[in-house]
């Protein structure tokens, strides 16, 4: 368990303070810089990292638990005046399966590290005029594909002009097989493992 930082844990014991913990929300999504947010009634720059969180109405759902065996998860409802999130929902399958950051700091104190900090995968997300929901919680190793790659003689797995294709040639289409790669002078960069022979593991 982490431990709470020697000038914090004083705040704590005390009946009053002129400060309050604050919660931090960062959204990692694709192709787009992260999402700083903060619940509060202001924006702050987080001087520990220079990032300034802006404002924004957030609600915490509870923990909920299950009886079959899943993972706990729990709700965030963010607020969808601004439809700060619509267009990243569409382009991007609800931005499931991308990362959400909660940190805890105090309000005077936005020099030191965080006293907690969580990271939680989006496991399903929706929304209407007023919020949107996103239910969080940890990645289930069991739906986690492994080994992680499948190698396949014959084939090429990575998508055509993309990062690991790395083809800038004028084709349009690829068949994914190592002869049309030769044909394009970009055998270099195929991405099946022509060299594991179908026989070798008694394929």
């Amino acid at each position: 368990m982490k431990s709470i930082s020697a000038t914090i844990t004083p705040i704590i014991n005390t009946l009053s303070d002129a400060g309050s913990f604050l919660l931090l929300v960062e959204f990692s999504t694709p192709n787009s810089p992260t999402s700083f947010y903060v619940r509060n009634n202001e924006n702050i720059t987080y001087t520990y990292n220079g990032e300034t969180y802006n404002r924004i109405g957030m609600e915490f759902g509870e923990i909920v638990e299950t009886l079959q065996g899943d993972l706990p998860s729990f709700t965030l409802r963010i607020s969808n005046a601004s439809r700060t999130f619509a267009n990243r929902m569409e382009l991007y399958n609800g931005i499931l399966g991308y990362i959400v950051t909660i940190k805890v700091v105090h309000s005077l104190h936005l020099d030191l590290a965080p006293e907690l900090t969580y990271v939680f995968e989006i496991l399903e997300a929706e929304q209407n005029d007023q919020w949107v929901t996103f239910t969080l919680g940890i990645p289930n190793p069991l739906t986690k594909r492994f080994p992680r790659d499948r190698h396949v003689p014959s084939l090429c797995r990575f998508v055509f002009k993309g990062a690991y294709c790395q083809y800038a040639g004028s084709a349009s289409t690829c068949n994914h097989t190592l002869t049309q790669c030769r044909s394009y002078a970009n055998s270099i960069h195929f991405g099946g493992s022509p060299g594991i022979a179908e026989d070798v593991y008694g394929g």
